[in-house]
């Protein structure tokens, strides 16, 4: 097989016929979905961040789109397990996904500065007794695959906090023991999830010169949630890259000199790391 060039790599290679409408705000192409949530914004203008979110649920996008709804809250995407991609909000309009929180200049208020992509999954699971998988809500899991790893927060999080009194003692009911966020698993996002989430970073990069960040809703409120967790790897999603672009994303807790420590002064630096792409660059860096 003839192997590639960096300049034959075509951003169609990236993202197939996924594109956005820039006026409207509306994606288009294979296994695009429209449902409509219902709390939606203003103008969204010049994103300058993708935040990336789990579900913390079993149910397909659709059902999460509802229970957004039920909640009054929003997001721009949503990416099914099966790697369909289900688009809440315009990506011309604020998504409220976000909350409270502190990223660099944003201090609750990113949702008037990003993109919310949210996706299907259980999050954090325990095993009890029995050996059987309880996710978050206290309920009985099987048939998931699950990754078992530490939060990179894990020392700073706490189960009863998080997930509150009730969700905690159903866990507990269970028969899981002292539930905390070091010993625990979480699911595994399917392949087809993966690779839909990497065109749609890839498409939405290109599209969006403003486009700075992507981030975990774990950067942005570090005291308060947990999502994407370690099962998901942003800085895989960058499938494609304009020339001479600059990304940060959340590092891998596991890469050597990396601290997660909230006291430490260089908890920021060690977050995230900076890389610079060519055209084309399939996930190395340049410099």
């Amino acid at each position: 097989m003839a192997q590639l060039m960096i300049a034959d790599i075509k951003p169609p290679m990236a993202f197939g016929d996924l594109d956005v409408n820039m006026r409207t705000g509306v994606l288009s192409g294979q296994g695009v979905r429209q449902s409509r949530c219902t709390n939606i914004g203003r103008h969204l203008v010049d994103p300058q961040v993708i935040l990336i979110h789990f579900t913390a649920g079993p149910g397909t996008a659709q059902r999460s789109i509802d229970a957004m709804n039920a909640r009054n809250v929003s997001a721009h995407i949503v990416v099914d397990r099966s790697g369909d991609i289900w688009q809440g909000v315009p990506l011309t309009r604020t998504a409220y996904h976000a909350g409270n929180g502190n990223w660099g200049i944003y201090r609750n208020n990113l949702n008037s500065h990003s993109i919310g992509i949210e996706t299907c999954n259980l999050g954090p699971m325990w095993r009890n007794k029995r050996q059987i998988l309880v996710d978050s809500y206290g309920i009985e899991r099987t048939g998931f695959p699950t990754l078992r790893d530490a939060h990179r927060n894990a020392k700073s999080l706490d189960v009863k906090t998080l997930m509150g009194e009730a969700a905690y003692n159903r866990i507990v009911k269970k028969g899981v023991e002292k539930p905390d966020f070091t010993n625990v698993e979480w699911e595994i996002f399917p392949e087809e999830q993966l690779k839909a989430l990497q065109r749609l970073c890839s498409m939405l990069v290109t599209r969006y010169p403003s486009i700075r960040n992507i981030i975990g809703h774990d950067d942005y409120a570090p005291q308060r949630k947990i999502d994407p967790g370690p099962a998901m790897r942003l800085e895989s999603l960058l499938g494609w890259m304009p020339e001479s672009r600059v990304i940060l994303y959340q590092d891998d807790h596991r890469r050597p000199g990396y601290t997660g420590s909230l006291n430490s002064p260089d908890y920021v630096r060690n977050l995230v790391t900076s890389r610079t792409f060519a055209a084309g660059n399939i996930g190395r860096d340049i410099v």
